[in-house]
């Protein structure tokens, strides 16, 4: 029963895409003072990036809800959201903090996004 709570916690946490990494090397297309979103895990297809501290911005129609993986290498903390106009649901994209893979549960839901606070900075 014990392994079992453990496996559904794990699948969980993995599934809703929260869990980020400043531990592994930073996409090389995404240098110093940018924020990236890519279209597959691991960092593969960049579908963009931002500067330090952009203002919220709506994905373009092309990109919409097909990130799979980020990177925030800027000074500043980021959110993104799965509706436009910074609506729905609000993730961390955090100062120094990337995320190779997102979980199932947040992967192909980018709607817009920000470069100047995290969710629990803007709430």
């Amino acid at each position: 029963m014990r392994k079992a709570f453990a496996l559904l916690a794990a699948v969980f946490v993995i599934g809703t895409g929260a869990i980020g990494t400043s531990a592994q090397a930073w996409p090389g297309d995404c240098g110093s003072g940018r924020v990236c979103l890519y279209d597959s895990y691991d960092y593969v297809t960049q579908l963009g990036w931002r500067s330090t501290g952009f203002a919220q911005q709506n994905i373009s129609s092309t990109n919409n809800d097909r990130m799979a993986s980020w990177a925030n290498h800027t000074s500043k903390n980021g959110a993104w959201y799965s509706n436009s106009n910074a609506g729905g649901d609000c993730t961390d994209m955090n100062s120094g903090v990337q995320n190779p893979a997102l979980g199932i549960l947040s992967r192909d839901k980018a709607s817009s996004w920000r470069g100047t606070a995290n969710c629990q900075d803007i709430a």
